[in-house]
């Protein structure tokens, strides 16, 4: 009778030991799916710290121009060439209108982007938490790929609004500063 306890208590434990060195959490490649997620939504988010000081230094640059342009004497200017100056000048109107819209929405994506990351925090601390497998975790992470890939978009669009802005400010104080005779 002792010796089919003991082997009972072998089994036992062997099977006790088995359980428990079964793989809990996410597989290798699940961890390494979100790991690189991470990492680029990371990188996303210095892009967009970084893109903000560009935004302001060039809104800034921006609007340095068209008041030094603003500041420009039209009156000395035929008739001709100063409805052309003053039809640029209302362009400076929309590039000033422009500068706040840009500002406006960058401000919102800053908001929504850190709302986004806090959203993908607490998801993955309850993933931890229910344990969730492998499947479920994959098909969330498509889902928060592809909301990376819309991320890298809206910060695509916006430094391309930014550099035309850029250009039509530049274009435009330029085209009124030569309509003015020199010294």
């Amino acid at each position: 009778m002792k010796k089919g306890f003991i082997l009972i208590l072998a089994i036992a434990s062997v099977a006790s030991f088995s359980s428990c060195s079964k793989k809990k959490g996410p597989s290798a490649e699940t961890k390494q799916l979100m790991t690189t997620f991470e990492t680029d939504w990371k990188a996303l988010g210095d892009q967009m710290t970084a893109w903000e000081s560009t935004l302001n230094s060039s809104t800034d640059a921006m609007t340095k121009m068209m008041v030094e342009t603003r500041s420009i004497d039209l009156s000395k200017l035929s008739a001709e060439s100063k409805t052309m100056a003053e039809m640029n000048m209302m362009m400076c109107n929309k590039i000033d209108e422009q500068i706040v819209t840009a500002k406006t929405s960058f401000a919102t994506a800053k908001t929504d982007f850190a709302k986004a990351t806090d959203e993908y925090s607490a998801w993955k601390k309850k993933g931890q938490e229910e344990h969730m497998d492998d499947a479920a975790i994959a098909a969330e992470m498509a889902n928060w790929n592809a909301k990376l890939t819309e991320w890298k978009t809206k910060v695509a669009d916006m430094n391309a609004q930014l550099a035309g802005m850029e250009d039509t400010c530049k274009q435009t104080c330029d085209a009124i500063a030569a309509m003015v005779p020199a010294k």
